[in-house]
């Protein structure tokens, strides 16, 4: 991985020369290598390209806000502060404080939760940044994240709605007729009670996209080793690297915590002194029509930690030329964090094609998009009316 100044760009430079009014939704790959690689060892020898990207956080805090306390014990391990505008240094030092009382909170909230279901010998694998706390990341220094996310097997899935509806709402889906209840439903607290949502899930993303392989996947399972118990687990770490590719790809974008969680993931991994093997990943990936999301993912992270042998690996990787070249393209296209953050028709134009020819599944991927532009359809319907 990279330690050196982030390459030129015209973003870069763009935000170099106006930091705070700049959209600045696509420097997420840039953030992941100053996490990443500009945090122990650099003792402030970095370019002046990255000490503008830092200037410029307040402009993109609210797009990238999972990360604010990781980016700040990144500067001030790397010795960055005395370069850095004293208020964005008291924002980062703020969000960071803020961050670890809301996940000291949402860790108390999923103690909650997990001895209920313990109670009833329900087993759950905790998912995306609810599996990642207190192992890849500390209670001090966490990614964030806004819900506890698990997942619960298909025989144990009514009579976990039945539990959490006893003490929580159940949330409305955004986009009716395109989720439902096929496998995911949302809990918030009821009235004023202090918590977060809770998003219980049956399956890892949409049945229609991807062939998961959910029985397998509980049997590679582990116990979590934050809560040392057999009923609370996480996947494991090929099944864990998939579901990021997963959860990306059916929409499209390459957010930063993606990218980080799963850089973090691999990290952990060479920590412990463990390689690797790209080919059964890309095997078990493939079983389940979701290689072409997990080369996505890759390539991003490659391209981002300017990790070569990743890098060569996926040159080689049997993927079509024309595929290749479509999620290059695609994946190139600027998304300003209002497309994001409103999926406005720019978003779901790009999200349809990203769908259209990248899936290994271009159906079942169309058919979901039919009924998002349906749904928009009649919202657009309705606001003419009114």
């Amino acid at each position: 991985m990279s330690s050196t100044a982030l390459p030129d760009s015209e973003l870069h430079r763009a935000i170099a020369n106006n930091p705070c009014t700049n959209d600045v939704t696509s420097t997420s790959y840039s953030l992941v290598d100053i996490v990443l690689d500009l945090s122990a060892d650099q003792e402030g020898n970095v370019g002046e390209d990255v000490i503008s990207l830092l200037n410029a956080i307040p402009s993109f805090s609210h797009i990238h806000w999972r990360i604010m306390p990781l980016l700040f014990e990144a500067t001030v391990q790397s010795r960055l502060s005395d370069r850095i505008d004293p208020q964005v240094m008291a924002l980062l030092a703020q969000k960071s404080l803020q961050g670890s009382v809301h996940e000291l909170l949402k860790s108390k909230q999923l103690n909650t939760l997990l001895t209920l279901l313990a109670e009833h010998d329900i087993p759950v694998i905790l998912l995306k940044g609810t599996a990642f706390s207190k192992w890849l990341y500390t209670e001090g220094v966490p990614r964030l994240s806004s819900d506890l996310d698990i997942l619960v097997q298909p025989h144990d899935w009514n009579k976990t709605v039945d539990l959490l509806a006893r003490t929580m709402s159940r949330e409305a889906k955004p986009v009716q007729g395109v989720f439902d209840d096929l496998y995911e439903l949302s809990f918030k607290p009821k009235g004023e009670q202090l918590g977060v949502e809770i998003d219980l899930h049956k399956y890892l993303t949409h049945p229609t996209l991807f062939d998961v392989d959910l029985e397998g996947m509980w049997s590679r399972s582990v116990p979590h080793p934050a809560h040392k118990s057999e009923l609370i687990r996480m996947m494991s770490v090929p099944d864990a690297l998939i579901h990021q590719a997963l959860h990306c790809f059916k929409d499209a974008e390459y957010k930063t915590y993606n990218l980080i969680d799963t850089a973090y993931l691999l990290k952990q991994e060479f920590t412990q002194q463990r390689t690797v093997q790209w080919d059964n990943v890309f095997a078990l990936a493939k079983e389940q029509r979701a290689d072409v999301a997990l080369y996505g993912l890759l390539s991003k992270l490659a391209a981002a930690t300017q990790d070569d042998a990743l890098t060569a690996y996926l040159v080689q990787y049997n993927i079509s030329r024309l595929r290749k070249c479509a999620f290059e393209h695609l994946s190139s296209m600027h998304v300003t964090s209002h497309d994001v953050l409103n999926k406005t028709w720019r978003y779901r134009l790009l999200q349809f094609g990203f769908h259209a020819i990248v899936s290994t599944k271009p159906l079942s991927m169309l058919k979901l998009q039919w009924l998002f532009m349906k749904c928009m359809l009649r919202k657009s319907k309705y606001k003419r009316s009114v």
